[in-house]
This record gives C-alpha cells, sequence and structure tokens, in this order.
C-alpha cells in the first residue's frame, strides 16, 4: 500500500481532530481563580500623565508597602481600550 503525502496529512488530521474531540469533551473548561502571593488593595482606575492623549490604565498597589504592583491598560476606557504605550508602561517603575 503506498500512502501519499497528502492522505497522510487527511489521515493526521482526521485523527487529531478525534483526539481533540475526545478529549475536550469531559473536561471542564471554566476559568479558575489562581491565587496571589501578595495582599492587594484593589485595582485603581487612573489616566497616563505623559501625554495628551490620556490613555486609561488599572493600577494594583501593594497593601502592606502601598508599592504599585501592577499596572496595565483599561480595557473599559474609550481612547486606548486596554492598551498603553511604553511610556505608560514604566509608569510603574517610575513611581517605585
Amino acid at each position: 500500500m503506498e500512502l501519499t503525502r497528502r492522505e497522510f496529512l487527511k489521515a493526521s488530521g482526521a485523527g487529531m481532530g478525534a483526539f481533540a474531540v475526545l478529549q475536550g469533551v469531559g473536561s471542564d473548561s471554566r476559568p479558575r481563580a489562581i491565587p496571589l502571593r501578595k495582599e492587594v488593595l484593589g485595582e485603581t482606575p487612573t489616566i497616563c500623565c505623559y501625554c495628551s492623549v490620556g490613555c486609561g490604565a488599572l493600577v494594583s498597589a501593594d497593601k502592606s508597602k502601598n508599592l504599585v504592583m501592577n499596572m496595565e491598560g483599561d480595557p473599559d476606557h474609550p481612547i486606548s481600550q486596554g492598551t498603553l504605550c511604553t511610556k505608560g508602561q514604566a509608569l510603574s517603575q517610575i513611581h517605585n
């Protein structure tokens, strides 16, 4: 029996598709919570102060030291829609 490249790709694609379907049937696809190692004060919405655009950002601070732990774009902000430029991403390093 001679197997061409096309037949091999069809058979392997069908096999991988069947494997993926069978693996996904019994799996739990709900998101799970990832525990944080530090206590966080919460996320505070703010506006980037570098340029005149006014991109929105979410800032998370450490509860014990009052330091900025994480800064990311605010997806609900109408101007930036969850993105920050490199200067905006460096705000947490400048604050600390």
